[in-house]
């Protein structure tokens, strides 16, 4: 089984997935930290040599690369599911859960991270609530196609990797 986490950047799906992985025994992917490993280079020099369809192509290339591996928790970058037909994909390969955060709260996230994201870094404060005020309606129409949504925003790690390994056992029993 395949479980896909996504949702904004700034989320947690890397730290809850982290969290499932460890309790139910599963691997963990990262997509961002995947392309990273192969490539040699870190996402924003991704996006600074190539540009933004370039990294695109290689994020849809590695999560269908993700086809065949089973008992899996995947970390999807935010914009993956919006390009592609991405989100269709994972739904027909996996189980599809979007961690539903507020604005407010990816924007209390993301202000001290804005430097290691190149779609936010150098923005200033009000550029990135508009950013995420702009983006999150766009990204929400591609996540809410999901088959379960957490939300996020008050929830502690620990309390999201409980309602996942909940969700998990009604897939797979033996967890």
């Amino acid at each position: 089984m395949l479980v896909f986490l996504i949702g904004f950047t700034g989320s947690g799906k890397s730290t809850t997935g982290k969290l499932v992985a460890s309790k139910t025994g599963f691997s963990f992917v990262d997509l961002d930290m995947t392309i990273e490993e192969k490539t040699g280079k870190t996402i924003t020099e991704i996006f600074n040599l190539s540009g933004q369809d370039a990294f695109r192509q290689l994020e849809t290339e590695n999560l269908h690369e993700l086809k065949d591996q089973n008992k899996t928790i995947v970390s999807v970058g935010g914009g993956c599911p919006c390009i592609d037909g991405n989100m269709e994909w994972m739904i027909n390969n996996g189980l599809v859960i979007f961690l539903k955060a507020h604005h407010g709260t990816l924007f209390h996230r993301l202000l001290p991270a804005k430097k290691n994201r190149p779609l936010i870094a150098g923005l200033t404060d009000v550029q990135l609530m508009e950013y995420i005020l702009n983006q999150l309606p766009v990204r929400e129409k591609f996540y809410e196609k999901a088959t379960y949504t957490i939300e996020t925003s008050t929830e502690q790690p620990s309390v999201m990797c409980h309602r996942i390994v909940e969700i998990l056992s009604k897939h797979q029993p033996k967890i």
